[in-house]
């Protein structure tokens, strides 16, 4: 410039971006103007400062039991996403601006204002499907809610742990499985293919197969072609036999006639599920 010219410098003429977020920093030894000296020498000093904003870590929103937090951090400055928080039951993901988010944040700068931080949570229920005899078969698949999810599903299974000479009819619910079977019971029961709502109330479902099956029971002479035989009980069919996977069964027990079978030359002894007597033995009545 020409000697002795004054000369006064904007300092928004240096801030990086026009953010609004820089301005001079009025506690530094600032000069903005002065006066060419005759060789033609003038400094100036502009000292420039960014503003900064409070990030404010929520861990409550969401059910968390850890205090809030809060840090300063200065405009376009790496925000901390290390600090951790607390949900009973529940996993800690890390931190999102968006409340209902299902997914953390991996890194994040600082704006032009304030910033909350919600905290992420997760939680995995499990759905446990037994069946066969005494819940030999067992499957089970996994359910993970997060933040404000209530509610999830699994399908039932539509196949079936085999129980010799016994029909599948559905699931249970572990309540019911306690329980003597019954045909309300059966009747209630969950079919394969249903969808299942389960919630992250509980950390577990148990689900056990119900069962049904007709029982007919023949009593044989074990004398064909002896017409003196005499008082053979005609067959006991017994329906509505029920059995679940928890080794609940009902209305499986058949009363054996107290008529005792006649034979000339004979004495009953007792009936027997084998021909030659080397089977199960029962008594008359």
């Amino acid at each position: 410039g020409t000697t002795d010219t004054s000369v006064t410098v904007d300092p928004a003429t240096y801030y990086p971006d026009k953010s609004g977020e820089f301005s001079p920093d009025s506690g530094k030894s600032n000069v903005l103007s002065g006066t060419i000296k005759g060789d033609g020498s003038l400094v100036l000093v502009v000292y420039i400062k960014r503003a900064s904003h409070t990030v404010t870590y929520d861990s409550a929103t969401n059910g968390g039991s850890t205090a809030a937090q809060s840090r300063t951090v200065y405009y376009q400055g790496a925000i901390d996403l290390t600090l951790t928080a607390e949900k009973s039951g529940w996993t800690f993901i890390g931190w999102n601006t968006n409340k209902n988010a299902t997914e953390k944040l991996d890194s994040l700068t600082m704006g032009t204002s304030n910033i909350t931080l919600y905290a992420i949570f997760s939680r995995t229920v499990i759905v446990h499907f037994y069946s066969g005899s005494k819940g030999v078969v067992h499957n089970q698949f996994s359910v993970t809610f997060k933040n404000g999810e209530t509610t999830g599903s699994v399908t039932a299974l539509t196949s079936f742990g085999a129980v010799n000479s016994w029909t599948a009819l559905g699931w249970i619910t572990a309540d019911d499985a306690a329980q003597a079977p019954s045909k309300a019971i059966a009747d209630a029961a969950i079919k394969g293919g249903t969808k299942i709502t389960v919630t992250p109330a509980k950390d577990e479902y148990n689900y056990y197969a119900i069962y049904t099956q007709s029982q007919t029971l023949k009593y044989d002479s074990n004398a064909t072609g002896d017409s003196s035989v005499k008082n053979i009980p005609s067959s006991d069919k017994l329906d509505g036999a029920y059995y679940n996977s928890l080794d609940k069964k009902t209305n499986v027990t058949h009363n054996i006639p107290s008529t005792k079978p006649t034979r000339a030359g004979y004495t009953f002894a007792s009936w027997n599920t084998e021909s030659n007597g080397n089977g199960e033995s029962y008594a008359a009545g």
